[in-house]
């Protein structure tokens, strides 16, 4: 296993990727514990550049940079506990100061729509405070183009309430 994969466990009811520490399937509520659920790597991969992204940390909570484009990948579970006043500093990780720029490689454009690096599942462009961000449509993670970083802070507020109010089933006021 390299260090850029991750390890998962399947849910054998509904197929869906759990994290490996995941007492239950984040889909179905399956017991993962009580059986035996076979572990999948995956490998995070740019959207954009189709070559496998850093873990690094910002603000102590991981993030997946990748070497050449300069794009990041936040999921959901470490921008929710981020706060704006935390200090917003990417450090890289030991395996992203050792690389070296693929001699195949060639600059890509940005595709119409972006595969989440961390479900692979579509992610679609909002617009949150300042500026316009790709969210997974499943996982919630965020994909910032390279230098949009800086304006994380002001994106916090507007991406919590996002996420409170995709998960509420009925938005808004109640009638009586």
């Amino acid at each position: 296993m390299s260090y850029m994969d991750e390890e998962y466990k399947v849910c054998p009811k509904c197929a869906a990727i759990n994290p490996k520490a995941a007492r239950e399937c984040v889909r179905c509520r399956q017991q993962l514990n009580l059986i035996q659920a076979a572990p999948v790597v995956i490998k995070v991969e740019c959207p954009v550049c189709k070559i496998p992204m850093y873990p690094g940390r910002m603000s102590g909570f991981e993030v997946y940079h990748c070497a050449e484009c300069g794009s990041t990948c936040y999921k959901k579970e470490s921008l929710l506990r981020m706060m704006p006043q935390d200090n917003k500093v990417f450090e890289r990780g030991d395996a992203e100061r050792s690389h070296v720029k693929p001699p195949y490689f060639e600059k890509r454009e940005r595709p119409p729509f972006l595969i989440c690096p961390v479900c692979r599942k579509k992610m679609e462009t909002k617009k949150t405070g300042p500026m316009q961000i790709d969210v997974c449509t499943e996982c919630n993670a965020v994909f910032l183009d390279s230098g949009k970083e800086k304006h994380l802070s002001d994106m916090l507020g507007p991406y919590k309430s996002f996420i409170m109010n995709r998960g509420s089933k009925n938005p808004g006021r109640h009638s009586r």
